[in-house]
């Protein structure tokens, strides 16, 4: 895993360095993890275990 970015309330938000031109960031927490993209706007790439709650939250933070 790359250097955290955020810990907030479990959820981990970090940055792959050089793994894609467009700007994203992972979130971890559990063996839960998500993706997504941070511009031009929030969107969910993708989701591995979070309920539809956390990732309101998440997108949220």
């Amino acid at each position: 895993m790359s250097p955290r970015a955020l810990l907030i309330d479990g959820f981990d938000f970090f940055f792959y360095s050089k793994e894609e031109d467009r700007m994203h960031i992972h979130v971890e927490k559990g063996e839960c993890d998500a993706k997504f993209w941070i511009e031009p706007s929030v969107e969910l790439v993708y989701n591995h275990g979070f309920t539809s709650k956390e990732i309101k939250l998440i997108t949220q933070i």
